[in-house]
């Protein structure tokens, strides 16, 4: 568990609703964080600038007109939320394609399937 003064907050953009409210639970009920979501990348970026978390999980493949990585290269220009540590989680494994995120800005990825203490486990490190 999470031993922090002040409760942080995890945005999560992800379109599968199963998958948030997963997540949600795990890092809530376990781990005492504040969970915001986004089904879009569109309304990922202004929950961004909004709630300005500690913290952003991003699906690389979001179904909207806007890419995981879009989002990424959007996060990262803009100034108000370009200091966000952003976590790809991403079912693609391809030579360069992981590689491109952290080139762009994520400080991180994790590979779905994704088990939930992984999730955890790879926001006690970034945090």
């Amino acid at each position: 568990m999470f031993d922090f003064k002040k409760r942080q907050s995890v945005l999560v953009i992800e379109d599968d609703h199963v998958l948030i409210n997963l997540i949600t639970h795990r890092l809530t009920r376990h781990e005492k964080l504040r969970v915001i979501s986004a089904v879009s990348g569109a309304n990922g970026i202004k929950a961004a600038i909004r709630e300005h978390p500690d913290l952003i999980l991003l699906d690389w493949g979001l179904s909207d007109d806007l890419s995981g990585f879009d989002v990424l290269q959007n996060l990262k220009d803009d100034p108000d939320t370009c200091d966000i540590p952003v976590v790809m989680m991403t079912a693609r494994n391809r030579v360069g394609e992981i590689e491109d995120c952290l080139a762009n800005g994520a400080v991180d990825y994790l590979t779905k399937p994704v088990r939930l203490s992984e999730i955890s486990e790879k926001i006690r490190q970034v945090l």
